[in-house]
């Protein structure tokens, strides 16, 4: 008789309630990182119960920004990044907020680096969103913490990818 093991990754679980924060578009500036409260809605995704006590919560994804990465309307499930306890990889899917002039745009990236530098990259089939953002003092394995740009840009990583429900196009 042979047997199986799963992974704690595979093994099912319950879903959890989450509360769908924001909204990720590369370009659209709002008021707040957060919508509006009437935009806000709970679902129930398979989300650990450790993650959820780390203040997990969603983010669906608009156009355009992260198309390469994830279909318009995918509900990414975040992790704030002062949560996050583990050593940032390069790769990591990231949640961005840029705040210009008392606005703010939401945005998922890839942080990408290497022994001294750090990038956040768009990954996007829009032409206008292909440069990547360099993160100053960037230290490999650790969060970066936010940063004011030459433009006036204040730039932080609100947190992380650890999911994501993709919806099938009807």
């Amino acid at each position: 008789k042979r047997e199986y093991s799963i992974s704690e990754w595979h093994k099912p679980s319950t879903a959890e309630t989450i509360q769908i924060r924001a909204a990720a578009a590369a370009g659209v500036m709002r008021p707040s990182f957060e919508l509006p409260a009437n935009y806000q809605r709970l679902i129930g995704l398979p989300v650990k119960p450790e993650d959820k006590a780390n203040g997990a919560y969603g983010v669906i994804v608009e156009l355009p920004g992260a198309e390469l990465l994830f279909p318009n309307q995918s509900i990414l499930v975040c992790i704030p990044s002062v949560n996050f306890g583990k050593t940032v990889k390069t790769g990591t899917r990231v949640i961005v907020e840029r705040v210009k002039n008392e606005s703010v745009e939401v945005t998922v990236r890839i942080l990408r680096y290497d022994a001294s530098e750090g990038y956040l990259w768009f990954r996007s089939s829009n032409p206008g969103y292909q440069v990547p953002v360099a993160i100053p003092s960037f230290i490999p394995g650790e969060m970066p913490r936010a940063w004011l740009d030459d433009h006036g840009n204040l730039w932080n990583i609100a947190a992380v990818v650890i999911g994501a429900y993709i919806p099938f196009d009807q």
